[in-house]
């Protein structure tokens, strides 16, 4: 019996990428402050939240962002971070923003958005770090992320 459930686990947790699992099942809510899209990847795998504000054009909010431990470490976290930036690019977003809690068990997430593209917003949270991407097709003023500054950079 032991045997038997252990055989089962292993095969729930066991990931193939295989294509029928890279296709999300999206669902788009609309509200009247904004849409939110939940994406959710190999029948509840992996699930990620994209929200967008109609006071906020062209800024989305990454929220949610969850992987089965089962699947950490097996490219199904990245496939589903990069499904949801191309589907915010197709969006005709401007960029994205995540946060993190400050949290030694999240010291390796911080790296991995980095390594991912993600630049840290400096602000004066003090219990989170948080992350913007640019998904303009110019690399924009990393500068200016990182003080905290949007809007147009260029000098007249």
């Amino acid at each position: 019996m032991a045997f038997q459930l252990l055989s089962l686990f292993q095969g729930f947790c066991t990931w193939k990428n295989k294509k029928e699992n890279q296709i999300p099942v999206i669902h788009k809510n609309d509200w009247f402050w904004g849409t939110t899209y939940t994406f959710i990847f190999g029948s509840g795998k992996s699930i990620i939240k994209l929200t967008t504000e109609n006071d906020v054009p062209g800024i989305g909010v990454l929220s949610g962002f969850s992987v089965l431990p089962c699947y950490s470490g097996k490219g199904l976290g990245k496939l589903t971070l990069e499904f949801t930036i191309s589907y915010a690019r197709g969006l005709g977003l401007e960029s994205l923003e995540i946060s993190v809690e400050k949290l030694p068990e999240n010291e390796w997430i911080v790296d991995w958005y980095k390594r991912l593209g993600f630049i840290e917003f400096l602000d004066n949270d003090p219990d989170y770090i948080n992350f913007k991407m640019n998904l303009r097709g110019d690399e924009g003023d990393e500068r200016n992320i990182k003080e905290g500054k949007t809007g147009d950079t260029s000098e007249t």
